[in-house]
């Protein structure tokens, strides 16, 4: 059986209300939602924040999810797995970019891997 689930204008102005500020959504937000396997409420919420705000959204449909990477992204979302196939990146591959605020949702993000990204993407992680 289906679930009608009713969201209205009140509760859009509620969500972006509450975390437009501190996600750091701008309107100079480049937002990176890559190929997000599970566009679910939590992804949306990602992509209204940042329409919202007047900032763009980078949706990357290849293979090789490194790749999508781009030093004028602001922002971006990732699961552990994503992660590690963005640090599966050739080693001499540019990933570093200081003013990108990485959120890291869907799993626990294990101490090497949180180490790794910190390294060679961005100091500005962020799990939720």
């Amino acid at each position: 059986a289906y679930k009608k689930v009713l969201y209205g204008d009140d509760a859009e102005r509620q969500l972006v209300a509450l975390n437009l500020e501190p996600a750091g959504v701008t309107s100079a937000t480049a937002f990176n939602l890559f190929n997000f396997p599970s566009w679910t409420v939590a992804n949306y919420t990602w992509a209204i924040l940042t329409w919202h705000a007047g900032g763009a959204i980078v949706l990357h449909q290849g293979p090789g999810r490194w790749r999508a990477m781009d030093p004028a992204q602001t922002h971006a979302v990732a699961t552990p797995q994503m992660l590690t196939e963005i640090l599966a990146a050739p080693a001499e591959t540019p990933l570093r970019n200081p003013g990108l605020r990485l959120f890291l949702v869907g799993g626990v993000v294990p101490t090497g891997l949180w180490r790794e990204a910190r390294a060679r993407l961005t100091d500005d992680l962020w799990s939720l």
